[in-house]
């Protein structure tokens, strides 16, 4: 009866955000002061311009017409949420701008990551479009004072739907996956392909001698996520670990001689204990708080197996 519990409380879980927000101010509310005028920074803090290409923000708060919501120099656009959005040229010609932000923690070592945003098309040109956008995670603010081309790094993330933006109206939810490789603390969001290579999509009859693509961005958002993906091998792996919901205690078996490293982390991602092994141990847990938890078992400084467990 525990084992049929077990499997449909990670079948239930696996889809399920379990993290908290990780993305200061991504529905771009806050601000240090109204936009007004084009600028080298832009007024939503903690974020920033992190090349000379001027990504832009935009709040009803604006004097009406250049840089306002829902009217603009671009067009006409409602927030997604609340009054301010910001935007920025996905590319024309070699011509990039970017938006960079420093999350509220690190990202924890092997741990799935989802980000969202929303796109919308800006109005001004609709002749191109795109349906990809990257997602670029760093342990170190990146900036460069001097370029406003592509930025020369591959994100970890490439968000895409199956047909270009064409939207003017509304917002394109765009989602993706990844696993952290530990530390990664700053994130970019734009077009990252090289020079004259952007994913450009011509939606109608050309008139400007290059593409221009300008998108509206909103409701920014990254949360840690369950990675299980295949329930039917955890219940036949090597590993015994028990009870599950637990209680006082844990206990955990492996089927090898070599010495293991048992993880314990909270849904913020921090991790709350560490224990390491050979073959079998047991965790007091009397003093850890009803939840549901993450567990990774390390063997030979790998991570050998990940789940997740209830306290109750």
């Amino acid at each position: 009866m525990k084992k049929q519990f077990y499997l449909f409380f990670l079948l239930l879980v696996q889809e399920i955000c379990i993290g908290q927000g990780l993305v200061p101010n991504g529905d771009f509310e806050s601000y240090t002061s109204c936009p007004n005028g084009w600028s080298w920074t832009i007024q939503c803090a903690p974020w920033i311009i992190p090349t000379t290409g001027t990504a832009d923000y935009f709040n009803s708060c604006a004097p009406q017409g250049q840089l306002s919501t829902p009217s603009n120099v671009f067009g006409y656009q409602q927030a997604r949420s609340g009054s301010g959005y910001c935007g920025i040229v996905f590319c024309a010609d070699n011509y990039r701008e970017y938006l960079e932000v420093p999350l509220l923690d690190s990202l924890v070592p092997n741990f799935c990551y989802k980000i969202e945003l929303y796109l919308s098309l800006c109005e001004m040109n609709i002749e191109y479009s795109s349906n990809k956008i990257g997602a670029y995670f760093s342990d170190t603010l990146f900036t460069d004072p001097i370029s406003n081309g592509p930025i020369q790094v591959t994100p970890q993330v490439i968000l895409t739907t199956s047909v270009p933006h064409v939207d003017t109206s509304g917002w394109t939810r765009m989602t993706g996956i990844f696993t952290a490789t530990g530390h990664e603390r700053y994130l970019i969001i734009g077009d990252f392909s090289p020079a004259n290579t952007a994913p450009i999509i011509q939606l109608g009859q050309q008139s400007m001698s290059s593409p221009v693509i300008y998108f509206y961005i909103d409701d920014v958002s990254l949360e840690n996520i369950s990675c299980v993906t295949n329930v039917a091998s955890i219940a036949n792996e090597e590993i015994n670990l028990y009870p599950n919901p637990f209680r006082e205690r844990i206990s955990i078996s492996i089927d090898n001689n070599h010495e293991n490293v048992i993880n314990l982390f909270d849904l913020t991602g921090r991790k709350i204990l560490t224990r390491t092994f050979i073959n079998s141990t047991f965790i007091n847990t009397e003093n850890v708080p009803n939840g549901i938890y993450f567990y990774e078992i390390c063997k030979n400084n790998e991570s050998h197996k990940k789940g997740i467990l209830v306290k109750n």
